[in-house]
């Protein structure tokens, strides 16, 4: 008996010994701190996150890791030491907390369309906000409970068949967080304003790790902040927007002429943005350059001399003070 053990005991550590040593004791993790150097993370540290969170943690050798550390801007290839992917408000306050103690480099994702790759960060932590994404729409009172990682596209399929919409960008995989804290353009712009003049209040996490919730009468100064004062205020996990009557039935078309019959479309173009034609109709116009640079610069020229002919005001000098150019713009 006490043979067979020997050799058993034997072979085993045998076998442990050609293992790498981060095998048998795992190793710390490397990461980068808020001044830019290098420091290490304790593995223990980094395993007590990992088991306060609902959501999961990723690091560089986890699957799953390279699919989500991918923005829709490749040329950031930006590689972060965890990758924090919460589920709920108490993640978020748990990530900020644990950034905030090791004082390491930190990047909020939420639809991952910066193109300055903001919402990654290269050996830092990512706070990935895309699993919260639910949308919640009150049709009484016309108003949508978004969280802070929900796309475009997640606000539109629920508030349009309610026969309700509020400006939302142009792309249905932009996040509605990053679009609506940069001040929030859209094709309904004209029509409702942008999208931070929609927003009626957010629930947020500060830098403390506290969640707080900002409307006029509730924190006004940081409400006012948030729409449109940069960022760097704290991470929305929660926006409740203004919604508007908006019928879901759109028609989009386009038609091409050759460049002998410019003028004409011009003119045409130029007397639907009068406002003659019905509902609500953006209009705009594009030259294709092709091979023939000076054909481009010719028409641009013949179109504002176009406008310069007609007897009335600008078209354009008009869409921006009449009501038909609220609707038609947008």
């Amino acid at each position: 008996m006490h043979r067979r053990y020997l050799l058993k005991t034997a072979a085993t550590a045998a076998a442990l010994s050609v293992l790498p040593m981060r095998k048998i004791w795992a190793a710390d993790v490397p990461a980068i701190n808020l001044d830019g150097d290098s420091i290490s993370l304790d593995k223990k540290d980094v395993r007590d996150f990992a088991n306060s969170l609902n959501g999961i943690v990723l690091e560089p050798d986890s699957a799953g890791y390279d699919i989500a550390r991918q923005i829709w801007n490749r040329y950031w290839d930006r590689k972060p030491a965890l990758i924090a992917r919460c589920t709920s408000v108490d993640d978020v306050v748990s990530a900020v907390k644990f950034a905030r103690a090791h004082d390491l480099l930190t990047a909020v994702r939420c639809g991952g369309h910066s193109m300055s790759g903001k919402g990654m960060c290269d050996g830092g932590l990512v706070i990935d906000l895309s699993y919260m994404n639910n949308v919640e729409i009150d049709v009484e009172n016309k108003t949508a409970s978004v969280q802070g990682g929900a796309q475009l596209g997640d606000l539109d399929r629920k508030a349009l068949p309610f026969g309700l919409a509020t400006t939302a960008g142009v792309v249905s995989h932009t996040g509605v967080g990053g679009l609506t804290l940069g001040g929030g353009m859209g094709r309904l712009q004209r029509r409702f304003g942008l999208a931070i003049d929609n927003v009626l209040g957010v629930e947020l996490v500060t830098a403390e790790g506290k969640v707080i919730t900002a409307n006029a009468k509730e924190n006004p100064d940081l409400y006012w902040g948030v729409r449109g004062g940069g960022g760097n205020f704290g991470i929305v996990t929660k926006f409740l927007f203004r919604l508007h009557p908006m019928n879901p039935m759109v028609i989009n078309f386009g038609f091409s002429f050759p460049h002998e019959r410019g003028e004409g479309c011009f003119e045409t173009l130029l007397r639907l943005l009068d406002g003659s034609g019905p509902g609500s109709i953006p209009a705009g116009w594009h030259l294709h350059a092709r091979r023939w640079h000076w054909r481009c610069q010719h028409w641009r020229k013949l179109f504002w001399a176009t406008i310069k002919r007609r007897p009335r005001p600008s078209a354009f000098a008009r869409l921006w003070k009449s009501d038909a150019g609220q609707r038609l713009s947008y």
